[in-house]
């Protein structure tokens, strides 16, 4: 993806060199976005009349400066109920530059205590995909960085008012597509409005033929007319394409009912971070004296891009992830150990080579993420001698994780942290879970009641609930190496293993993967030989190795290296809705949607990735659990981050 290119004019005003057209109006952007858009959808009224603890969803092509949404938020403050919630989600394939953004939105003196909460979310940089903001407990922006059509093409949310922006038709042909107005009608339902400040007469006819209703009226000042439409079938429900045994839970958490947290590694802390930014309030236990105690409790980790040539989900989820957390990083800078050093990593083979070559033939765009060095260069950047091509990551980071977890809940709200509590029983009673802990003085605390319970992390712990028996997952240890420096490079150095730039004399090199079978916790000098001999490219594997700690952790895998995140069935019901069915080749709409376990959550199987991923895989999880089937997710990463994804492919291989 790149970043809309602007010019600025003599007023103030950007103006797209993409596209040669204005953002908004000269004469008064501000009240054009609330003839159209807001007047347009008669908003004031809905928003008068929401029900408490009503949820509303409003979806746009073409998020531009965020004028729209700005007003929308505007109106939501004086109009609604406290308790409403309300999901805007923006299509937006060239989206702003903070600074672009903060300039632009410097114009509207009379929104700037909306622009200020935009501002405070709005990231520093984005990945094609959805990138989700929260901007308060009850409101979330969701940008659609991609074409219109496709990003709405994959998603399924139920719209309640479409603003129908972006670039005039003239300008844009290629977003007012047959396929985009295809989306916008699935996505509608019998109550859905739509407005829109053109009346092209192929607009009209596109609306209509989909199934609107659409009507003409006076455009704003000098533009003689606008459209705004209706769903003409008023029992019309809106389409789904998500697979019925991957659909999103039915059922949302309210903010009054009791959350736990199994696990205060990365994922836990994180998870609890987000859902505090909601509202809840949360348990988080931990059976050790300390959070990030697990594989989150190594010195330094490596939050470094995952881009593929053909952008599957392993590169959409790790790579969104990585831009997410080194975000949350910058703007926290202060509370986290890190090191902005880059890395690069060795083009040792030729397969390798084709590997990158193949990447950036296909994917050049991403030239901020990822760069082909030659030696000399890399030798350069590294500050030693480096003897390969490489691939340059040059906003990668080393991050100390314990800092990063003291950060999330330092900034969480409402979190109530209970370390040295093992979890010894977990039952289902009257649509609750009763949990049982010890703490570290051997006394046995009676029965906790939550009404949600997350298992954040722990392979061995999952493995032994009963339900979570029919969950792949698996546990893998692996050991890193803390020696007297080595090298004297500048940024991280990737080979078969990994290498760190010294902090204060001491370098960190690693990592093996130990069998899964081979479940033995000690640390052995011979994976420290290991951990040497996978840098045989930038140092003699016969060197003295001064090693100061050996430090051995267990991570949570699974079999395509993806987690599991999501809401859990019950084995035995889902054998039943399921497996028979499937064995038949029943088409998908003959299929009901998964019945699951009322307040059950998995967010784990990280693998070696989870300092770029379990942030995000946080915001997502917190996103399902508040929000049900109105989460706006994409499709493809629920289904593949699916807790149960290996369990339909087996039952289809029968």
């Amino acid at each position: 993806m790149q970043n809309a290119k602007l010019k600025w004019q003599e007023t103030g005003e950007p103006f797209s060199d993409e596209f040669a057209d204005v953002y908004f109006s000269k004469q008064n952007g501000l009240a054009e976005s609330e003839y159209v858009f807001l007047d347009g959808n008669q908003l004031k009224k809905r928003f008068e009349n929401l029900d408490q603890n009503a949820h509303f969803v409003i979806a746009e092509t073409g998020f531009g400066t965020g004028l729209n949404f700005l007003a929308t938020l505007n109106l939501w403050d004086k109009c609604t109920p406290k308790t409403a919630k309300l999901s805007f989600i923006s299509c937006e394939k060239y989206p702003l530059t903070y600074g672009d953004l903060e300039k632009a939105l410097s114009i509207w003196h009379e929104l700037k205590p909306q622009a200020d909460q935009l501002l405070q979310a709005y990231p520093n940089s984005f990945y094609i995909g959805a990138t989700s903001l929260n901007i308060t407990e009850n409101i979330n922006l969701t940008l659609l960085i991609d074409d219109a059509a496709n990003a709405l093409a994959a998603i399924d949310l139920s719209i309640d008012a479409w603003f129908l922006d972006g670039f005039a038709p003239a300008k844009n042909p290629d977003m007012w597509s047959d396929d985009l107005f295809k989306e916008i009608y699935r996505l509608s339902h019998g109550k859905t409005s739509l407005s829109t400040f053109t009346a092209a007469g192929f607009v009209k006819r596109a609306l209509e033929a989909q199934g609107f209703e659409v009507k003409k009226q006076k455009g704003f000042a000098h533009k003689r007319e606008m459209i705004c439409a209706v769903v003409k079938d008023t029992k019309k429900l809106a389409q789904t394409k998500i697979k019925p045994y991957f659909a999103k839970p039915q059922l949302t958490l309210s903010k009054k009912q009791k959350v736990a947290i199994i696990g205060a590694g990365m994922a836990g802390c994180a998870l609890a971070y987000e859902l505090s930014q909601l509202g809840f309030e949360i348990d988080l236990f931990d059976q050790y004296d300390d959070i990030a105690q697990g594989a989150s409790g190594n010195p330094y980790g490596i939050l470094k891009p995952y881009i593929t040539a053909d952008a599957n989900i392993s590169d959409n989820f790790h790579t969104q992830g990585f831009v997410h957390t080194r975000d949350y990083i910058l703007k926290h800078k202060s509370e986290i150990d890190f090191n902005e050093c880059g890395a690069l990593e060795l083009l040792s083979d030729k397969k390798t080579q084709l590997r990158f070559d193949n990447i950036i033939k296909k994917r050049a765009y991403l030239h901020g993420l990822l760069q082909i060095v030659d030696a000399a260069t890399a030798s350069e950047i590294a500050g030693c001698d480096i003897s390969k091509a490489c691939a340059y990551y040059p906003t990668a980071m080393m991050v100390n994780p314990y800092s990063l977890c003291q950060s999330l809940i330092r900034n969480s709200k409402n979190v109530n942290l209970f370390l040295s509590h093992r979890l010894d029983e977990f039952v289902r009673s009257d649509n609750t879970w009763q949990l049982r802990f010890t703490d570290n003085k051997k006394n046995h605390r009676g029965s906790l009641v939550y009404d949600a319970v997350v298992f954040a992390g722990n392979a061995l712990l999952i493995k032994d609930l009963e339900a979570f028996k029919h969950i792949e997952v698996y546990p893998s240890y692996g050991q890193i190496t803390q020696v007297q420096t080595l090298l004297n490079n500048k940024t991280i150095i990737l080979d078969q293993g990994y290498i760190l730039p010294s902090v204060n004399g001491k370098q960190l090199i690693g990592a093996t993967f130990r069998d899964n079978n081979d479940l033995m916790a000690e640390v052995r000098q011979s994976d420290h030989n290991v951990n040497l001999a996978q840098l045989s490219h930038v140092i003699d594997p016969s060197v003295d190795m001064k090693i100061i700690l050996g430090r051995v952790s267990l991570r949570c895998v699974t079999a395509d290296h993806v987690p599991m995140i999501g809401a859990i069935a019950d084995n035995v019901k889902f054998i039943e809705q399921y497996y028979q069915r499937l064995q038949k080749g029943v088409i998908l709409k003959a299929l009901p949607h998964a019945e699951y376990l009322s307040g059950l959550y998995l967010l784990t199987g990280f693998g070696s990735k989870g300092l770029c991923s379990m942030m995000y895989g946080a915001k997502i999880l917190a996103q399902l659990m508040s929000n049900g089937c109105q989460a706006s997710m994409l499709n493809y990463l629920i289904e593949g981050l699916h807790p149960l994804r290996f369990n339909i492919r087996t039952f289809k291989k029968g």
